[in-house]
This record gives C-alpha cells, sequence and structure tokens, in this order.
C-alpha cells in the first residue's frame, strides 16, 4: 500500500506469490515499464510477506516501509534572435536556460565538454560558436529533489554579414521598356507605352566568386503586399533570378498607377541583403473624351423644308448638301480636341496610331512632359468652307504621317459626315475616341413602295380606267381625304389644288407642279375634310363649273427627306346643259327651245332630251323645283368611258312619255312650290323646238321645263308664266339662235 494505505495480512492461500525470478511487480504496473518500479517524490511504500510451505505452518509476519523524495522538472530551454530562415539567426542568438522550481541549479553541458557548466546568465552565441551551441544538454539538481530529466535544445546555425551584390539585368534591353525618371513622382521609372510586362533578371554575385552556389533570391510587389512583413511572403525567383512584372491589368483600368518592386537575397551562412528595389511609373489614364449628342453638337445653317430638292438652283443645293455648323465643348478647361473626317478608330475605342508617345529622355523628366504628341496638329482657319475643312482635316494618309486639325471655334461640315474626334490633356494618353455622325437626309428613290401613300376620299367614285381622274359622286357633299398604306413610322404632308375642269380628248388641263404647295401634316385620326361648295369658292370656280381636285402626298422616313409627292384627281361635275328657252306660239300653247348639241361639243352621238312639269297657282322663282334629272352614281362603278359617268336618276327613267301623258295632262302636274314626284318628257324635233299645246286660261298657268345632255348635268330649270309669253319672232331671229344658245365647247 501507497502512503499508509492499509494492506490485508497475506495469506498462503490468496495472496499474490512473489516468483523470485521476475522479482515483486506492483499493483498496476507493467514489467516493460522500469518507472513502475520507482518511487517518486515523497511516497511511502508498505510491503507486507510472509512465507509458506507445504509442510510447515506460515511463517511470521514481515511488514516494511519504504519512503521516497520529489523529482525535478527539466529546465526551459529558448533560442532567440532575428531569424532568416526556420533555424537560422542573422549575426548572432541568444539561449535563455529557466530553471523550474526556486532553488535548483541548471547545468548544461555542450558538445565538448568533459565536465557539465552551471548557468548563470543568457548565452550570445555568435556566428564562429554556433556550431558548440547548437544542440546543448541542460538539467536541474537540487539538494532536495531528485536531479531532472536531461533535454537537449534545438539546434540552430547563426548566419553572418551579408556579402552579396543583387545586380539587375534587363534581356531586352532597359531602354526599350523604361524611360528617363520622374522627377516628380518619387523616382520612379517611366515604363514606355505599349509595354505590357516588364522581365528582367536578378543576379547575386560577390567580388572576385564568378559564380555563388544556393542563393536564394526574393521579390515582393509593393502594389499587391505589404513589404515590410516578414521575408517569408515574399516570392522566390526561380534558379535563373528572372521575374516578369504583368501591368496589362493596369492598362485595361485605364489607371495611372505606380509599382514598386522589392528584392533581396541571401547566401547560406549568410545575413539577407537590404532590400533595394525600383518604382515603375505606369501611365494608362486617358483624357477625358468629348461628351454630347449628334443634336447639340451639329445644327444646320440653313434649314431645308418639304420640296426644297425637287427645285431648281440654291434651294436645292442646301436641301442636298445639308451644311451643319459643329460646336464641341471641351470636357476641361485644360483639354485641347483634335479631330479627323471619317471614322478613324481601332475597333477598342483607339486611335490606329498612338497619339502621344513615351519620352525618349533617358535623364529626369516632369511628369507632365512624360507623353510626346506624335501627330501634326493643324489649325483650320476661320474663313475655311465646308469643302476645305472636308479637304484639310480628311483622314491621315499612314499611321507614321498623323495630321489632326485642332479645334478652335465652330466650323462647317457637309451633312453625313463622320468625325472621330480625340482630347489630349498633359500627363495623360489621349482619350477613347468620339464618333460623330452629321446627319444627313437622303433623297428618296422616287417611285418606291417605302416612300409612297395611297390617296383616296370617302364615299363613292365613278372610275375610268382609260382617264387620269376618278369622279366623285353628284350625292357628295363634303370631300373627306384618306391617305393609307404608308410605311409604319412615316410623316405624311398634303396639299390639293382646285381648278376649272373641262374635259376634252387630252385630260384635265391642270397643270400641277408641287412647289406651288401648300403642306399640311396629315393625321389620320383627324381626316380633314372640305364641303364641296367651299372648294369651289377656293379656286374661283363658278357654280356651273365642274371641279377637278388634285391631291398631292409627300411621305418621310427617318434619314429621308420629303418623297417627291405623288397625286390623284378627283373631278366634280357640276357642269349643266343650258337652260331652255320657252317661248309662245299663238294664243294656245307654247314652244320649248332647246338647241341643238352643236358638233363641237364632246358628246354628240346622243340626242338632247327635254322635260317638262305643270303648275298650279302662283310659281315664284324661290319656289322653282329642285330636281336631279343626271348624276354620278352613289355606287362605286368602273366605266369604259367618260360619257358614261353621267346616269339618268331613277326620276328621269320613270318620266311619263307622251303617248302617257298626251291625253292626261295632270300626270304631268306639280304644286306650285313641292319637289315633283314626277315628270315628263317632251319630244324634240330636229332644231331641238317641242310644241306643247297648253290654252293660256288652263288651270295650269305654269311650266317649268329641262334640257338633259349627254355628259353633263341637266340644266337649271326654265318656269314660265304661260299667259305671258312671247313670240320667238318678237325676240330673236333664227339666226342668232343657234350662237346665242351654243353650248359650252371643248378645249
Amino acid at each position: 500500500g501507497l502512503n499508509g494505505v492499509a494492506t490485508d495480512t497475506p495469506s498462503c492461500t490468496s495472496s499474490m506469490l512473489y516468483n523470485s525470478a521476475h522479482g515483486l511487480l506492483l499493483p498496476g504496473c507493467v514489467r516493460e515499464t522500469p518507472s513502475c518500479m520507482t518511487i517518486k517524490r515523497k511516497e511511502v511504500l508498505n510491503i507486507r510477506a510472509i512465507g509458506c510451505h507445504p509442510a510447515h505452518s506460515s511463517s511470521m509476519l514481515l511488514d516494511v516501509a519504504f519512503t521516497g523524495k520529489d523529482q525535478l522538472n527539466p529546465p526551459v530551454c529558448n533560442v532567440s534572435g532575428v531569424r532568416s530562415r526556420n533555424m537560422t539567426f542573422e549575426m548572432q542568438a541568444v539561449i535563455t536556460l529557466i530553471a523550474p522550481q526556486d532553488g535548483s541549479t541548471v547545468l548544461y553541458r555542450l558538445a565538448n565538454d568533459s565536465a557539465p557548466r552551471t548557468y548563470s546568465a543568457p548565452i550570445v552565441v555568435r556566428s564562429a560558436d554556433a556550431a558548440s551551441f547548437s544542440g546543448i544538454q541542460a538539467w536541474s539538481q537540487s539538494a532536495i529533489a531528485d536531479s531532472s530529466m536531461t533535454v537537449t535544445c534545438e539546434s540552430f546555425s547563426v548566419d553572418e554579414a551579408a556579402r552579396l551584390a543583387v545586380v539587375q539585368g534587363w534581356p531586352d534591353g532597359r531602354d526599350k521598356v523604361l524611360a528617363g525618371i520622374v522627377s516628380n513622382s518619387g523616382g520612379s521609372w517611366l515604363v514606355h507605352r505599349g509595354v505590357t510586362r516588364l522581365i528582367f533578371q536578378l543576379t547575386a554575385q560577390l567580388p572576385g566568386v564568378p559564380s555563388v552556389a544556393g542563393v536564394d533570391i526574393r521579390v515582393c510587389n509593393a502594389q499587391r503586399q505589404e513589404c515590410d512583413r516578414s521575408v517569408w511572403d515574399w516570392f522566390s525567383l526561380p534558379g535563373n533570378g528572372s521575374y516578369m512584372l504583368d501591368i496589362s491589368g493596369t492598362l485595361a483600368s485605364r489607371t495611372t498607377d505606380e509599382v514598386e518592386l522589392r528584392w533581396r537575397a541571401k547566401e547560406p551562412g549568410f545575413v539577407w541583403t537590404e532590400a533595394v528595389g525600383m518604382k515603375f511609373l505606369v501611365i494608362a489614364e486617358q483624357a477625358p473624351p468629348v461628351g454630347g449628342a449628334i443634336g447639340d453638337v451639329a445644327q444646320p445653317i440653313s434649314p431645308w423644308k418639304i420640296g426644297d430638292d425637287w427645285k431648281t438652283g440654291e434651294v436645292r443645293e442646301n436641301a442636298l448638301t445639308q451644311i451643319h455648323r459643329v460646336t464641341f465643348t471641351p470636357p476641361a478647361s485644360n483639354v485641347r480636341i483634335l479631330f479627323v473626317y471619317g471614322e478613324w478608330v481601332r475597333s477598342d475605342g483607339q486611335a490606329p496610331a498612338a497619339l502621344r508617345a513615351t519620352s525618349q529622355d533617358s535623364h529626369t523628366i516632369a511628369v507632365d512632359l512624360a507623353l510626346q504628341d506624335t501627330f501634326v496638329s493643324v489649325l483650320p482657319s476661320p474663313a475655311w468652307s465646308a469643302e476645305q475643312f472636308l479637304l484639310n482635316c480628311g483622314p491621315p494618309a499612314s499611321a507614321s504621317k498623323v495630321r489632326l486639325c485642332q479645334y478652335l471655334e465652330p466650323f462647317v461640315v457637309f451633312g453625313g459626315t463622320t468625325i472621330t474626334v480625340y482630347t489630349i490633356e498633359s500627363g495623360k494618353l489621349e482619350s477613347s475616341a468620339t464618333i460623330f455622325r452629321v446627319p444627313k437626309e437622303e433623297v428618296p428613290e422616287r417611285g418606291s413602295a417605302n416612300f409612297r401613300a395611297e390617296i383616296s376620299i370617302q364615299g363613292a367614285l365613278a372610275s375610268i380606267p382609260n382617264e387620269g381622274f376618278s369622279v366623285i359622286s353628284s350625292f357628295t357633299s363634303s370631300v373627306v381625304l384618306s391617305v393609307d398604306g404608308a410605311h409604319a413610322g412615316a410623316e405624311i404632308q398634303y396639299c390639293r389644288f382646285v381648278s376649272r375642269f373641262q374635259y376634252g380628248s387630252s385630260g384635265t388641263s391642270s397643270a400641277l407642279d408641287p412647289n406651288d404647295c401648300v403642306w399640311t401634316a396629315y393625321v389620320k385620326a383627324l381626316a380633314p375634310s372640305w364641303p364641296i361648295s367651299a372648294l369651289g369658292a377656293e379656286g374661283n370656280i363658278s357654280d356651273g363649273d365642274s371641279m377637278n381636285i388634285t391631291f398631292l402626298t409627300s411621305v418621310k422616313l427617318d434619314g429621308y427627306l420629303w418623297a417627291y409627292p405623288v397625286s390623284r384627281t378627283f373631278v366634280y361635275l357640276r357642269e349643266r346643259a343650258p337652260a331652255p328657252s320657252v317661248f309662245g306660239s299663238g294664243e294656245k300653247g307654247g314652244m320649248v327651245w332647246s338647241a341643238t348639241i352643236p358638233e363641237s361639243h364632246s358628246f354628240t352621238n346622243m340626242p338632247p332630251r327635254s322635260f317638262f312639269t305643270l303648275h298650279t297657282g302662283v310659281l315664284l322663282q324661290a319656289d322653282y323645283p329642285l330636281v336631279k334629272l343626271t348624276g354620278v352614281s352613289e355606287v362605286s362603278s368602273v366605266y369604259p368611258r367618260f360619257e358614261d359617268v353621267i346616269r339618268a336618276t331613277q326620276l328621269q327613267v320613270t318620266a311619263k312619255l307622251p303617248k302617257d301623258w298626251s291625253g292626261d295632262l295632270s300626270l304631268c302636274e306639280c304644286g306650285p312650290a313641292s319637289a315633283p314626284s314626277t315628270i315628263c318628257e317632251m319630244p324634240l324635233d330636229g332644231l331641238g323646238i317641242s310644241t306643247l299645246e297648253l290654252p293660256s286660261t288652263s288651270k295650269y298657268p305654269f311650266v317649268c321645263s329641262w334640257t338633259v345632255w349627254p355628259g353633263v348635268l341637266e340644266s337649271k330649270p326654265s318656269c314660265e308664266h304661260i299667259a305671258s309669253l312671247r313670240t320667238a319672232r318678237e325676240i330673236i331671229s333664227l339666226e342668232q339662235r343657234d350662237r346665242a344658245f351654243a353650248p359650252p365647247t371643248k378645249p
């Protein structure tokens, strides 16, 4: 038992048997563990034993107590200093041995010591003694405790002062990638424009030694990390000492940046060299480009309007050249603007030839002078015309002879001109290109369906395939314009001409000039309309003359001038046959005189016709019956000839013939102030004369008659009081008759 713990009295039958070959094994111990037999610290071990024999009784009890002492803990060994590698220190290392308990003594032994040494103060180890102090053994001892176990301090080495020099080499030549040192940028070396990477070699050299083996050269990029941290974060170069600095990211970001590289080297047994390096200035920031929309930059000098290109002379020239005045606004006061005609730019938006190159001066330079212009600047004259600007500011002939015009004040260009603009600012690259395309409206192709709109009017129309016009129904009171079929998004304008219409072999006699138009915007939702009577007054056309109504439309698509107009002519027929003359023929009856159609009339293949009505009571002029015996149909139709367009109305078709009314004049009767529901036809002889025997004392004191000629509307009514009629001989001779009542002649 340990420390006074009671143990049972041994028994020959149940206690553990002592084996003389192996000795005594304490409870809980394994024989292979020697420490199990060691009594540590102040422990008390009680052992009780008896002797046993099969033929004898057990012996007397043997009770023995064993007392032990404490064992010291080993000392702590600490090696400190500036490490240049994991187990290497720069110039010196300091060994500190720390005693585990107060009052104990620390002893240590070097590799070659025959007797131990007593530790009294930190041990400073120089490089020459490092081998002796590497791996020393140390332990603790005391009079009141057992000595500690022996520990071995870590092995280490101490480097001497550096003796290398790191030399920088440029395989491609330093002058090809670096220009001078920028004086006002911390001594940075200026990187030539166009260089995307810097490749150099770092070589460790020792005077008098051709090559030094085992040298570790490391580089730190101060742009990416903090170079003052541990050297272990530095990048280790390959054996040939080659390093490549990629600056393409800086160039792509279009920023001016300073990159610092630092390097150091280590020779085995010597400390790291002092970190040295270079700074590189990469100029990639561009001058700000010229902004603004083309509508703000270019304005027409003399705006053109619809129809200008259809004319001749200066008006047409202005519409075709479309000269604009160009005004650029500098993005900053210290920025120069350069421009060239044409699209002079690479696919990445930069100038085909760099307008600014890195200075070739290898001496100290200022950052504002680090970039040099590589182009020839042309100063335009304020008196230059658009042609002169185009000649002098055209695109460069080659990249080696770049000629750009410098913007001083607004200038003039032709419409459709493309202008590439750059800006230059001190200490920066030229701006990215800004391309302005001065607007120009092209001349539309005549006859193209894309620039055509179909003209129509609402209501019935009579069409004659071989004529250049359509005839409006006589029952139409207003003309409503309709334009359809134009290209989506097109603008439409229209104008109209109203003139007197005379039908002849050459069709309408009106000659139209689009330049005489007064153009009006057409809005489909607000279809324009005009009363027929208003159109006649507009054209100064008398009530009895037919009208030629011609509409012209012009279509405009974005990027084009107004298209040459298309036209369509509509005819509204108002020409009438001459009114018949009514004369007396004695005491009875009356004579209706409708002159025969002369040969000069357009239609002589159809005879004239005469119709009449009889009226009771007093008939005033205001009460003359309004009838339509002829007219253009209310239904749209196609007719082979113009003379077929004017058709007989239902009132004429149902007129009573002489055989119907000769025995009953009441069939021809009409009230004094009402429109007739029926009329009667009066046959004419070869001279256009018909006699109606009607006593002046009859119940029909008034007679009205109409004449119908082919190709024109019916005449106005001739209404007379029968009792007041005079004979024809009293009024006019036969020779004068035909001249007085001759119809209009064709032109």
